[in-house]
């Protein structure tokens, strides 16, 4: 199948997850993953079994890899993978707040070749593919102009286990917010990335996440003008423990920024 046959396959796959979740009765009482902060709900179950249903029809023997279920550690990153998070915000979707998404993407062994993100609660589906550019529907993203940090609004989020001060990003967030016009966090790093994409934000960062919550973003992010690395600038890898996004201009600011927390100490 051609990239553009499987970028046609991966919407149809989020849209029909996304009407999944849309239809799933109210989340009860969630399990409780590695901590009292890191929740699962049977609809992030149910959806992600869709899922891989869905795509294990269409790509029969490619690796699936999703957030509740086989870990990056136990894949060949030289080698081509799914990256599925069923429902990227759980702790939104269960509480009622209307940020969470769908987040699909292919990793051909080398690069992310396609990624979609499906905003559930609004119904927007946003779709990247190597070389064809990022989309909301027919129109084409493209990211801001935004050319200083001091301009910037960026956005961040938290890991559900805080007790590690070298991923709760708590230091590196205290350090960029008197830099930056403004911050925000959406608790949903499939719509951070998409709103970096559309020009809505400038720039994200991110200490402690999976793959399957960036890899859709990136491909989106790139695609629409952006940049997306590690804090060393290294271009970003489903096998890193962290990413940042920008608009590209404040890129080296905010890596800047980001680094000398980092080195400190």
């Amino acid at each position: 199948m051609t990239l553009l046959g499987r970028t046609r396959t991966a919407v149809s796959i989020a849209r029909s997850a996304a009407d999944a979740i849309r239809r799933a009765d109210t989340p009860r009482l969630p399990r409780l993953k590695r901590n009292v902060a890191d929740l699962q709900t049977a609809t992030d179950r149910a959806v992600e079994e869709l899922i891989r249903r869905q795509l294990s029809t269409a790509f029969p023997g490619e690796a699936i890899i999703g957030e509740e279920t086989v870990g990056p550690s136990e894949h060949d990153w030289t080698t081509p993978a799914w990256l599925v998070d069923p429902i990227d915000g759980t702790t939104n979707y269960f509480r009622g707040l209307p940020a969470y998404a769908v987040n699909l993407a292919f990793w051909d062994g080398t690069r992310v070749a396609l990624g979609v993100i499906a905003d559930v609660p609004r119904r927007r589906i946003y779709a990247a593919e190597r070389g064809r550019g990022a989309w909301r529907g027919r129109r084409r993203l493209r990211v801001a102009s935004t050319s200083s940090l001091e301009r910037a609004c960026l956005s961040t989020g938290f890991p559900p286990d805080m007790s590690d001060p070298e991923r709760n990003n708590l230091e590196p967030f205290v350090r960029v917010v008197p830099l930056v016009r403004s911050m925000r966090r959406l608790g949903c790093a499939g719509l951070d990335m998409a709103a970096v994409a559309t020009g809505t934000t400038d720039g994200y960062w991110e200490l402690s996440a999976g793959p399957w919550d960036w890899a859709a973003g990136a491909v989106l992010v790139e695609e629409a003008g952006g940049r997306v690395t590690a804090r060393d600038g290294t271009p970003w890898h489903p096998a890193d423990g962290e990413a940042v996004a920008t608009n590209a201009r404040i890129h080296e600011e905010l890596l800047t920024c980001l680094r000398a927390r980092a080195t400190a100490g």
